[in-house]
C-alpha cells in the first residue's frame, strides 16, 4: 500500500497528539509513505512549535528530530523534491479554485504533489485542505 502523508501526519509519528496512535498503526499498514520535499521544514517548524509552546521539552524535541531524520535516512519517508512543474501546478489550481474556498500555499504544494505523483488519496486532519483535496483531483482522508 502506497500513502501520502502531509507534514501534519508525519508530525503525529513522532509528536503525541490526539489522534497520533491512529495515524501510526496507519503508517504501518503502507509499504512507501511519500511526503513533499517542504515536510522536512514544516517538521523543524512543528517541532519548534511545541518546544515554544511548552507542549514537550528540549529532550524529547531533540529525540524526535532525532528519530525523524534517521527514519527519513533510512528511507521511512520519501519525499518527493518541490519542483517547478509542482509549483505550477499548484499556482494553476488554487487560481481555478472556487473563492470561499481557502488554502494555504504549503497545502496546495502537498496535494499537487500527490497528484504529481499520480496517487489518489492524501492523509491529513487539515480541514481546509480535506476540502481542497477535490478541487486537485485527490480525496483527502483522515483517520
Amino acid at each position: 500500500m502506497v500513502l501520502y502523508f502531509d507534514s501534519a501526519y508525519v508530525a503525529q509519528c513522532y509528536l503525541s497528539k490526539a489522534d497520533s496512535q491512529r495515524v501510526r498503526e496507519l503508517s504501518t499498514t503502507a509499504d512507501v509513505i511519500f511526503s513533499s520535499g517542504l515536510a522536512v521544514a514544516e517538521m523543524a517548524t512543528v517541532f519548534h512549535r511545541h518546544l515554544r509552546e511548552g507542549r514537550a521539552g528540549p529532550g524529547a524535541i531533540a529525540q524526535a528530530l532525532r528519530a525523524f531524520r534517521t527514519d527519513a535516512a533510512d528511507g521511512a519517508w520519501v519525499f518527493e523534491p518541490v519542483s517547478d512543474q509542482i509549483i505550477e501546478s499548484a499556482t494553476g489550481t488554487i487560481l481555478g479554485m472556487p473563492e470561499g474556498l481557502l488554502i494555504r500555499a504549503s497545502d496546495a504544494i502537498h496535494l499537487a504533489t500527490a497528484r504529481h505523483l499520480g496517487l489518489t488519496e492524501v492523509w491529513t486532519n487539515d480541514r481546509r485542505m480535506l476540502e481542497a483535496a477535490p478541487a486537485f483531483g485527490v480525496t483527502g482522508r483522515s483517520v
